[in-house]
């Protein structure tokens, strides 16, 4: 889970896996391809059952469009990957310097950090 104000306490998507077996499951011989909208980084242990995987970062409000062109072959997807995938949460690279929610924070971290905005609404 990951929303504004809301940090992930690690790489994982819980749910993805168990979704796309049981998508697998279903589908028996048919394709499965997995669209993936994601915050950053999440492990890959759930890509195992899926035929393709479809990557987007921010796509923004013409991701319909985008999507279905990229289904039925009218677009070809390209473009470079910013960021590492990880297999497992416990062979990310970042294990140590990921603090997520504080559970096992570098002592610089989560130490009563205090910052005053005091430029008002209309600045940004």
């Amino acid at each position: 889970h990951s929303e504004e104000g809301w940090d992930r306490s690690n790489l994982t998507l819980p749910e993805a896996a168990k979704l796309v077996s049981a998508l697998r499951k279903q589908a028996g011989a048919k394709k499965i391809v997995v669209l993936a909208m994601v915050p950053g980084s999440v492990t890959t242990e759930w890509v195992e059952d899926a035929d393709a995987v479809l990557l987007m970062f921010m796509p923004g409000e013409q991701v319909g469009p985008a999507v279905a062109q990229l289904l039925t072959g009218a677009a070809s997807p390209g473009g470079r990957l910013p960021v590492s995938f990880p297999k497992a949460d416990e062979k990310r690279f970042t294990n140590e310097q990921y603090p997520g929610v504080c559970a096992h924070p570098p002592k610089y971290w989560c130490e009563d950090l205090v910052a005053n905005f005091t430029d008002g609404v209309l600045v940004g």
